[in-house]
């Protein structure tokens, strides 16, 4: 709420005082309740969160709840959400084909802009790295525990080298990832790399045995 407490505070300095409307989309009741009584002079509108719960989100009900969400989302002035999310993310694409510049009119409350299980982010090495303390760690490390690696812990790379990035690992101008020459992880100048694509055949026999 913290975010949306301040936008408003600033839409009241250049519109005057206003009814603050919220929209709510979560598929748990309780947080609904908890924000009427903690929050009284706002009012919340919220979705069908039945319809939203694991149990029922691969129904019929289930995909008209979350397209209705998304589409009342993108007519928010400003959103809060979590970029970890496809849902979070999708909104804010859509936002971006609005009539405005929603650019700087969300709040992220966790990682960068990626895709859940979609392919990982291959760099190319353009430049040596060799840092004057080499700090990797094994390629085996769990990637939670990859998120609490030190930014001063740089990898040795090669030009040419492959790195598969890990989006949880960076650190402002700072990448992190693990080279697929030496099997380390670490973290790397993000001016020193380059996206490269990676080609992979379509699984067209996947969607042939589809039953929508």
């Amino acid at each position: 709420m913290e975010y949306a407490i301040n936008w408003y505070d600033q839409y009241t300095i250049r519109h005057g005082n206003v009814r603050r409307k919220i929209f709510l989309a979560s598929d748990d009741p309780a947080i609904m309740e908890e924000a009427k009584c903690k929050y009284p002079n706002y009012q919340f509108l919220f979705g069908d969160y039945k319809s939203a719960g694991v149990n029922s989100r691969y129904s019929k009900n289930g995909l008209f709840g979350i397209v209705k969400d998304i589409f009342l989302l993108r007519e928010c002035d400003y959103v809060v959400l979590t970029m970890s999310s496809n849902i979070g993310r999708y909104v804010q694409e859509m936002r971006q084909t609005s009539s405005q510049d929603a650019t700087f009119l969300f709040a992220n409350l966790d990682y960068s802009y990626y895709a859940t299980n979609g392919r990982d982010i291959v760099h190319e090495v353009l430049l040596d790295h060799n840092p004057l303390v080499p700090c990797e760690v094994p390629s085996d490390m769990d990637r939670k525990a990859r998120r609490h690696t030190d930014g001063s812990c740089e990898m040795t790379m090669k030009v040419g080298d492959r790195i598969t990035n890990d989006h949880t690992m960076k650190r402002g101008t700072m990448l992190g990832g693990s080279n697929q020459r030496t099997n380390q992880v670490g973290m790397y100048p993000a001016f020193k790399v380059k996206t490269i694509s990676v080609p992979e055949s379509y699984p067209i026999s996947m969607v042939e045995n589809d039953v929508f």
